[in-house]
């Protein structure tokens, strides 16, 4: 059985951590200044917080 693992994180370096890994990433934009765009590796999703998974 293949694990998968969803690394969720709000700088480019978390994307960069998660590409390392092949981890997919959510971009939690919420409390963060870094923009989207500057994202250099594949997400597969974005929230603003938490607050809608609880």
């Amino acid at each position: 059985m293949k694990k998968q693992t969803i690394f969720f994180g709000d700088s480019r370096y978390d994307n960069f951590t998660a590409s390392e890994y092949k981890f997919d990433f959510v971009f939690v934009s919420g409390y963060t200044g870094t923009k989207e765009e500057n994202l250099e590796y594949n997400r597969v999703g974005k929230i603003k917080d938490f607050s809608g998974l609880v």
